[in-house]
């Protein structure tokens, strides 16, 4: 094979040589190629027939993968390696799209067993944005077949289906392209430059959505959809009294999905307010032109919410009253150091926040860094930001002298509220350990686990659905949680379970008060009602009645729940869901439901822009 790809003897210079980030690197690549194919004993497994796809139709290296370079991502939806990874891939479908001939094929081997459900993945594809193929692998046999073991690894594989390199847990970018770039160079005159059989969820779930008329949706369903939602991930309740400029009590949303923050009239349901342009990115400004890249965490204090700018990496700040947005921390770059001893905010590094919450005592937020795996400290006196508890190794080990040497597997939701003895703790929901732990934050240097997990610091597999007490209750992958003051209880949100729970944590124990673990959409009585993935929760408290108002982020059905329970009695478990229509909503959808088109049965089908250009014109040939 002659790699210059050179035609009637002019010899063209390889399409990345004089562009690639790394030439030291390319060359080394480039020239060891040869080598590295010759030396390779490995060939890529084919794919069962059996297996579900997405964004594509099936994929086969006798087939449509013939003669292509192949990037094949092992990945699981819950683990933060595996969506860092994600925007990498991004850049580079688009860095590669034009060539054609290397196709990329993400291989979900699901940690938990939610997490295999087709729904459930489908809706994972659309949270992420994901525009690559996408097999579920259900049983684990892909996985299996290549001899997998960590989340991520990465495979690249030639056109001869040899596998000329292997990537595994954390995948350097720039090494990763730069050997992509040398391989296709290499390859380029034998690679098929025929286009995949691409068509992605995302032109299917706006194609629904056009559609929301249909007699196929629920009551439900049809609310969610009208309330112009798109994967709501935080809640918070903030009361008239805090905020004056609304005249009411407020709920705020992030609207993860949609990249922005919505403010809501709590008693009407209206739409008071929208953070956010709408558009995935990264931007300063009025509430009009600001811009996120997937919303997570909220606080408020002082007429300004404090929002976890989750795969930007920042801390941003909403007045409330300017309606500006500003960044308060963070440098737009992952952070990997753990150990790190700069607390500058502007130039501390951040990992993915989850969630904040605001410490009245100290002024300060609590952080959940989950894509580090620690709680982390922002001082507004001080003006700092750093880590205030774990060593950035994932596990779930409960240090009882050092808050640093305390592990933490992706924690995802904080909230404070009284423990044992009567300290005041920080709960956690600790996702990958699928655990409920909270720190003593009366000595500062302690961590214990309430519920959840078992026992042991290093098992992040002791997951499933059982109430009961400490390490026996079992809980799937929980996000969010919230101290509901008047019960003196937590409230956890077990999201891969779809239930919500109540846990006691003067008596370590916890047990299921909504949903029936089923995953779906449907209002009802408290056992019997369905949720999606919540993640997140708050209350109103009318203490004269005695009555608590709950509302719910049920995340992956795009809508907020509502049921009223008491803080006497055993009325919690009769307690009746149902789903919030929320009013004046703007849909980010509707720039793109100008590029609907009406069906002969009368339904409505999205066709991509571009397309819809290469048809006016063929009409007009």
């Amino acid at each position: 094979m002659d790699p210059s790809g050179s035609q009637e003897g002019i010899k063209e210079l390889p399409k990345f040589a004089e562009s690639t980030k790394n030439k030291d690197l390319y060359d080394k690549y480039f020239e060891q190629m040869p080598q590295i194919e010759q030396e390779s004993e490995e060939i890529a497994n084919e794919f069962d027939n059996e297996l579900e796809w997405f964004n594509s139709e099936p994929l086969s290296f006798d087939t449509n993968l013939k003669n292509r370079l192949v990037l094949i991502d092992f990945w699981t939806s819950c683990c933060c390696d595996c969506l860092h990874l994600l925007p990498v891939l991004e850049r580079l479908e688009e860095k590669f799209e034009e060539y054609k001939g290397l196709a990329f094929i993400g291989v979900h081997s699901g940690k938990f067993e939610a997490e295999s459900d087709s729904y459930h993945l489908r809706k994972n594809i659309l949270k992420y944005d994901i525009k690559h193929s996408v097999v579920n692998d259900v049983s684990m046999q892909v996985w299996s077949a290549y001899n997998s073991y960590y989340w991520p690894t990465v495979y690249i594989i030639a056109p001869n289906q040899k596998i000329l390199k292997v990537y595994k847990e954390l995948v350097p970018p720039e090494d990763l392209e730069v050997f992509l770039e040398a391989a296709y160079d290499y390859y380029d005159s034998s690679l098929s430059k025929e286009p995949l059989p691409i068509t992605l969820e995302t032109e299917k779930e706006l194609t629904e959505k056009a559609n929301e008329s249909t007699d196929e949706f629920s009551p439900e369903r049809k609310i969610a959809i009208k309330s112009n939602l798109r994967f709501p991930h935080k809640i918070i309740h903030v009361r008239k009294e805090e905020c004056k400029l609304y005249g009411d009590d407020i709920l705020v949303i992030s609207d993860m999905g949609n990249h922005r923050v919505i403010i809501i009239n709590e008693s009407n349901y209206k739409c008071l307010d929208i953070i956010g342009k709408g558009e995935k990115g990264y931007k300063d400004g009025s509430f009009e032109e600001a811009q996120f890249n997937q919303t997570f965490g909220i606080a408020y204090l002082n007429n300004q919410l404090y929002i976890c700018d989750g795969k930007n990496h920042y801390i941003r700040v909403a007045n409330l009253e300017t309606r500006e947005v500003t960044t308060l921390a963070g440098t737009g770059i992952r952070g990997e150091d753990p150990q790190t001893n700069n607390d500058n905010m502007m130039q501390q590094n951040l990992t993915t926040p989850f969630d904040i919450v605001y410490d009245k005592d100290i002024h300060s937020f609590y952080i959940a860094m989950s894509g580090i795996h620690q709680i982390w400290k922002l001082d507004l006196e001080a003006n700092t930001i750093k880590p205030f508890s774990g060593n950035g190794v994932e596990g779930c080990h409960d240090d009882q002298t050092n808050l640093m040497n305390c592990t933490w597997a992706q924690p995802s939701g904080v909230a404070f509220g009284p423990g044992q003895d009567g300290k005041k703790e920080l709960y956690v929901a600790d996702s990958e350990s699928s655990a409920v732990r909270c720190i003593d934050l009366d000595d500062l240097k302690s961590a214990r686990t309430v519920v959840g997990g078992d026992g042991t610091s290093t098992n992040l597999f002791s997951y499933g659905d059982v109430d009961g007490v400490g390490i026996e209750a079992k809980l799937q992958h929980p996000v969010g949680l919230d101290y509901i003051d008047p019960l003196k209880k937590v409230l956890l949100l077990d999201s891969y379970n779809h239930k919500i729970k109540l846990c006691d944590p003067e008596a370590d124990n916890i047990e299921t008060i909504l949903g029936d673990g089923v995953g779906g959409l449907k209002d009802g009585s408290g056992l019997k009602c369905q949720f999606m993935e919540p993640t997140d929760s708050c209350y109103k408290y009318d203490q004269e009645k005695d009555e608590i108002t709950l509302y719910i982020a049920d995340s992956s059905n795009d809508a907020i729940r509502k049921t009223v329970i008491y803080s006497e009695g055993n009325m919690i478990k009769d307690a009746k869901i149902e789903t919030v229509k929320l009013r004046k909503v703007r849909s980010v959808l509707d720039v793109v439901k100008s590029n609907m088109v009406e069906c002969a049965d009368g339904s409505c089908k999205y066709v991509k822009p571009s397309l819809r250009k290469q048809q006016s014109a063929t009409e007009e040939s």
